[in-house]
């Protein structure tokens, strides 16, 4: 019973790194913080990473590199991509958004021995960001140019690419399907699909799927093979 005064913020963000458990939780003194679990003794909390109550509310916790990497507040306001090796203290890696407030790192994925995620560096809103592990994080691409945000999402590896959505504009403000090689800049998957609101991608026997809105079907089922335009699986609430 790790919280025996109230049932607020518990368990949450399990992620399994070395052979242990851990997830952000609170135990009613310390806030909302990092433990870990052995699966033999109790769980212990790793750090009081906000110290005092304020509590640091690690959220995406991802195994990479050998290392846990989460987002965590390391005051009331700011919060920042940290990594831990399960041995030695906690190290914050970046803040991303210095001098500025709050950089929202959220969503993070591993693809081709990078860290992926999401994060506003006060300068250009929601974009893409990678770290390799060694050096700073840096801005993949601004998708929606200056500080807007483009926010990508519902990162899916599919035929050894980052497929996601993002917004590209403000104007028609809805998410379109993009693709990464992890080398060149990420680019639109195909063509003439501004405004089609895709979500919800999905690997199944070989191709890509997900739920997209046009002017023509409505919001239905699509498939996409990585080469040619997604085709309509099919029309299954029919007309627009």
């Amino acid at each position: 019973d790790i919280n025996p005064y109230n049932n607020n913020y518990g368990p949450r963000n399990l992620c399994v790194f070395n052979e242990r458990l851990y997830f952000s939780a609170d135990n009613g003194i310390y806030g909302e913080e990092l433990w870990g679990f052995d699966g033999a003794g109790e769980p212990v909390m790793v750090k009081d990473i906000c110290a005092g109550s304020c509590g640091s509310r690690p959220l995406y916790l991802t195994a990479f590199n050998n290392k846990l990497y989460f987002m965590a507040q390391y005051n009331a306001l700011k919060h920042a991509l940290w990594e831990y090796d399960g041995i030695s203290d906690l190290k914050l890696v970046s803040d991303i958004a210095i001098g500025h407030s709050g950089s929202s790192l959220s969503d993070f994925a591993v693809f081709k021995n990078k860290l992926i995620f999401i994060a506003d560096d006060g300068w250009h809103g929601l974009e893409l960001w990678e770290y390799n592990g060694s050096t700073n994080p840096i801005l993949v691409k601004d998708i929606n140019p200056g500080t807007y945000s483009s926010y990508p999402s519902e990162f899916t590896v599919f035929e050894n690419k980052l497929y996601f959505t993002a917004n590209k504009d403000t104007i028609e403000n809805a998410p379109t399907l993009w693709e990464y090689d992890g080398i060149n800049e990420p680019a639109m998957a195909f063509p003439g699909w501004e405004g089609t609101e895709i979500s919800d991608l999905c690997v199944f026997n070989n191709k890509l799927y997900f739920s997209a809105s046009d002017k023509t079907y409505g919001n239905e089922l699509w498939e996409y093979d990585g080469t040619v335009d997604p085709v309509l699986v099919k029309d299954i609430y029919p007309g627009y």
